[in-house]
C-alpha cells in the first residue's frame, strides 16, 4: 500500500497542473450541479434527541437571550460570540500561541517553522478589529 501511495504521490507531484485542473473541474461541476438543482443552503438542521439538540433546547429554555443562535449563520454567530466573550478569547488565544511556539524550540527547523507560522496566524486572528 505504501508503494502505491508513493507512486501516486510522485505522479501527482510531477503532473501537478493536471491535478489542479481536475480539482477545479470537479469544483465547477459541483457548483453547476448545485445551481442547476436550484437548491439553497439552510442553517436550521437539527437531529432530535441528539446531545447537541438537547443542549440547545436547555439553553433556549434556561437562557433565552443567550441560547438563540439557531437562526444565525456561521459568520454572525462567530461575531456575536467574539463580541460577548471578552477576555476569555484573548486568554485562550494567548495560550494557543504560547503552546504552538513550543514547537519553535523543538530543534527541528521544519517543525519550528510550522509552529512559528501557526502562531502568527493565531495571533493575527486574535488581533482586535
Amino acid at each position: 500500500m505504501n508503494n502505491l501511495l508513493e507512486r501516486l504521490g510522485g505522479f501527482a507531484a510531477r503532473r501537478h497542473w493536471i491535478f489542479i485542473i481536475a480539482w477545479l473541474v470537479i469544483l465547477g461541476g459541483t457548483l453547476w450541479a448545485r445551481h442547476a438543482s436550484g437548491g439553497e443552503f439552510v442553517n436550521n438542521y437539527s437531529v432530535s434527541g441528539s446531545g447537541s439538540a438537547l443542549g440547545q433546547d436547555l439553553l433556549n429554555n434556561d437562557f433565552p437571550q443567550q441560547g438563540g443562535y439557531a437562526g444565525m449563520d456561521l459568520v454572525a454567530s462567530a461575531a456575536h460570540a467574539e463580541a460577548t466573550s471578552g477576555a476569555a478569547i484573548v486568554v485562550a488565544g494567548g495560550t494557543v500561541v504560547v503552546s504552538i511556539l513550543g514547537l519553535y524550540v523543538s530543534g527541528v527547523a521544519f517543525v519550528g517553522a510550522l509552529g512559528l507560522a501557526a502562531a502568527i496566524v493565531v495571533a493575527i486572528t486574535m488581533w482586535p478589529r
